[in-house]
This record gives C-alpha cells, structure tokens and sequence, in this order.
C-alpha cells in the first residue's frame, strides 16, 4: 500500500491530477507467470503445452525448450499448484497465462497470488480513492476513477469499462448486455470502448467502419460511461486500424456522430440524477426491459436488443449494417418519441380495461431510421408513466454548464394518469456539499 501511495504522491507533484484510468489491473502481463519467461507467440508446441494443467507437462519437463523448473521448487507445489487446479475455464489456458505467477506471495500478510489474484483491481481502486479523497490536493471533492479490473463491491470505488473489444457490428450489440450486466453488479458507471479497440477481424467488416462508428456514437449518447478508446496504428505495431475519431468520419455519418454527442448533454441531467440515486439508494440506470414489465412475456424476445436509461428513456438502436428499418418491442401503454412529441406508439392490452396486463402483450413495430439524412438519430421514446430531464443542448457544450441551463421535464402519464420522476443538482464536484434533490 505504501509503495502506491508513494507512486500516487510522486505523480501528483509532476502532474497534479483529479481522477485515475487503472489499466491492466487483474493484473495483466506480458509474461506466462515470471518475467522473463517465453513469449506467448510465437509458441512452439512443446511450449504450448506447459501451459496445459496436468501432470503429463511436469513429467516431460525435460523436453521443453525453455527451464520451468521454477514451478515446482516452491513447497506448496502439490495440489494448489498452478499445474494441478482443479478447473481451468475453456481448459485451453492456465490462470497465470499473461499475469502474475500464482505462485507470487505478498510479502506483508504472506497471501498467495492463487488467493487473492480476483481482488487486486478491488483493493487497488480502494486505496486510490481513499488516497485521493483523504490525502490529496483534493479532499472535500469528488474522484474520478476507471479501473478494467472488478470485484463485488468495486462500484464504491470506482467506474468501469468493458474492456477489449473489436470493431464489429456483433460487438455493438454486445456492449449493451455489458452495461446491464455492470449495473445489475452494482457499477453503473460502465460503458465499452466507442467503436472498438481492435479493428474489425475482417475486410468486408472493415469497409463498414464509418456507418459502425456513427451508429456505435448514436447508442453511446445513453451510455453511463461513453468515450473513444483505441489500439495505436498498425504502423506502430498495433490492431488499432484507421483511426475512428467523429470528425473524420464520412457523411453522413460524421453529422450522426456529432448529433450524439450534443444530444448526450441534453439527457446529462436525468443520467446524473438517476446515477446519484443509486449511489444512495441502489438500483441501476440501464435496464433490459423485463426490469420494468415482468409481467409481459414478450420482453423476453429482446432482452439485449433494447434497454430503459434512468427509469424512463427506452432506446431502440440500429445494430445492423445497411438498413433502414428495425424492429422493437413496446410493452403496453403510450410511449412518446422523444424526437417529435406528436408521435406516439400506442399498445393496449386486449383483455383488460387498463393498461396493467399479463401474458405476450406487446407489440412489434418497426421503426425507420435513414442511410443518407444527416440527422437521424437512435430511436427514443419516453416510457409510460415517467417524467425525463432534458435540457437545450443548443446553450452549453461542457456538463458543468448543465446547472446554470433550465431543465424542461417532459412527463407521460400511465393508464392512471400518473407520471413519476426525479430530479438532483449539486455543484458537480463535492463529496458532501449542498444539493437539492427532487
């Protein structure tokens, strides 16, 4: 802990900072357990096989190219050793491929590697808020911090983004199961890298990248955590490929991009105050829609296609390339396009006087969106029953504008003429200052 905190110290008093991006935490290497060991490619087959737990490998050690026997000269080398674990998902790779011997022991309590290896990113973000809460420049403000490895309990400490990933229209539509699955862990500030890390796996995914990014740009405006992240160029030894940057996107995909950017600060307000009311009270602010109509058996056909922003937004995104319609499912009641209030896709249960109903309800829609205007935008519609914060994007290009810009609160009252919302301000950067909280 202490040797961090130096580390912490010493880069405040070169660069003085307010937040953190904890990379490569789980811990990742580039080393099969101790460094310097074998690289992992290229790989000869014999090499292959250390790799492989079982007994075989420690009994043939003599026939690989480079010395292992560091793995069996630790007394604990019998059944807890990295060879013998008991279950190796995939069973392709050991637990030490590209991180930390677990073998490893920390010095200070003597704990193993092999038991501790999942909380390092936990205990990691837990020190480096308490450092930048308590013994900073910054006490008495508020931390930023983005850590790739979690634990339960890391969304105390820390916000989250889903890793690597490739940019490919199958991991568009991943991202969305990725941060439901972070807030239903209890991180709701978590998002993917905006159009992918690595480039596209394949030359006909690839000559789709500018309609991807512009589409990938128009689901990341309901993001909790949205922003571009990318490998370096192939030129530097990366899997980057072109660079994705909005601006030099095509038309009209680079005006998609831009109108995203802008529309995400209209709807900043209403994710900030759904994101302060889990922290004080749990929840999640993006939802599959069986969160909010379990009753509906139909939700269950689309459970990653769609989601629900904040109790009140439900985003119906294009995922596919090169269409001009899609369909989504609406559960019963009214829900209003956020675009043009006049529209309204209206779904009524046919057994039942109210708009409560039980059973396949629903209703299927497709929605069209465009290839060529320079204004379409992802689908949204306010979900019955709830009031949505937005504000003029027009007026401010920084969140930190949002306090002094009037807030418009569009409700839509459910079948009991009822429309439920919340709204929070603060100054955007104390840990305990004043609020007001509706």
């Amino acid at each position: 802990m202490s040797i961090w905190e130096d580390g912490l110290n010493d880069l405040y008093n070169l660069v003085p900072f307010d937040g953190l991006w904890l990379d490569m935490n789980e811990i990742t290497g580039f080393c099969n357990g101790e460094c310097p060991n074998h690289p992992i490619t290229p790989m000869s087959p014999e090499q292959s096989q250390k790799r492989e737990v079982c007994m075989e490998v420690v009994e043939q050690r003599e026939r690989l190219t480079d010395d292992d026997s560091w793995f069996t000269s630790y007394s604990q080398d019998g059944n807890s050793s990295t060879y013998y674990l008991p279950f190796i998902p995939g069973n392709k790779y050991n637990f030490d491929n590209m991180t930390m011997s677990l073998n490893a022991t920390h010095p200070k309590n003597g704990h193993r590697q092999y038991d501790t290896h999942n909380l390092n990113g936990l205990l990691e973000t837990k020190v480096t808020k308490e450092w930048l809460t308590d013994r900073s420049a910054l006490q008495g403000k508020r931390p930023f911090i983005l850590s790739r490895s979690t634990f339960a309990g890391s969304g105390k400490y820390a916000n989250h983004w889903l890793g690597d990933n490739h940019r490919e229209w199958a991991y568009l539509n991943y991202s969305i199961s990725g941060v439901m699955n972070f807030n239903m862990f209890g991180i709701p500030m978590a998002g993917p890298d905006t159009c992918g890390f690595f480039e596209a796996r394949t030359e006909e995914e690839r000559l789709t990248q500018d309609e991807l990014c512009g589409r990938w740009v128009q689901l990341s405006t309901f993001y909790p955590f949205a922003r571009m992240h990318r490998d370096i160029d192939d030129s530097w030894g990366g899997r980057g490929g072109n660079r994705t940057e909005p601006y030099l996107l095509k038309e009209p995909f680079k005006s998609w991009a831009t109108n995203a950017i802008k529309e995400r600060l209209t709807y900043i307000r209403h994710l900030y105050t759904c994101l302060y009311t889990v922290s004080r009270e749990g929840g999640t602010c993006y939802d599959p829609l069986i969160f909010h109509y379990p009753n509906d058996d139909g939700v269950f056909d689309q459970v990653e296609h769609t989601f629900i922003m904040g109790d009140a937004f439900k985003v119906s995104p294009v995922l596919e390339f090169n269409t001009t319609k899609h369909e989504a499912y609406f559960p019963a009641g009214e829900w209003v396009d956020m675009h043009d209030y006049s529209k309204i896709i209206s779904v009524k249960c046919p057994d039942s006087d109210g708009w409560e109903c039980v059973g396949k309800y629903g209703k299927w829609v497709n929605l069209t969106n465009s290839l060529t205007d320079k204004n379409d935008k992802v689908q949204t519609h306010l979900k019955p029953g709830s009031i949505g914060i937005i504000q003029d994007s027009k007026e401010f290009s920084l969140t930190k504008d949002t306090i002094d810009q009037p807030v418009t609160l569009v409700a839509n009252r459910d079948y009991r003429g009822v429309a439920e919302g919340k709204l929070f301000f603060d100054d955007g950067e104390s840990l305990e200052g004043s609020y007001e909280y509706y």
